[in-house]
C-alpha cells in the first residue's frame, strides 16, 4: 500500500513509530548503551552500572530496541546486532 493511499490514522500511526524509534536510537547513542555494547555482552546490571541510567527505565528502551531489531538478548546478556 503506496503512502498516499494510507488512511490517515494508519500514517499517524507510522509517524508516531517513527518518531519513537528516532528517540530510542538516539536515547542508546547518547547514553552510552551502544558504545557499551560494541563488541560485547553485558547484563542489564552491568549496563545501566556503567552508563549511569535507572535500570527499569533502561529495560523498557532496551526492550523496545529489540522490537526494532537494534538490541538482542541472549543466555549472557544484552548484545548491539
Amino acid at each position: 500500500m503506496e503512502n498516499k493511499q494510507m488512511p490517515p490514522n494508519i500514517k499517524i500511526w507510522h509517524l508516531g513509530l517513527g518518531f519513537a524509534n528516532t528517540n530510542v536510537i538516539y536515547t542508546l547513542i547518547k547514553s552510552g548503551v551502544i558504545e557499551q555494547l560494541r563488541g560485547t555482552t553485558k547484563t542489564l546490571e552491568q549496563l545501566s552500572s556503567e552508563c549511569k541510567l535507572n535500570s527499569n527505565i533502561l529495560f523498557r528502551i532496551l526492550r523496545f530496541a529489540i522490537a526494532i531489531d537494534l538490541i538482542a538478548l541472549n543466555n549472557n546478556g544484552w548484545a548491539f546486532l
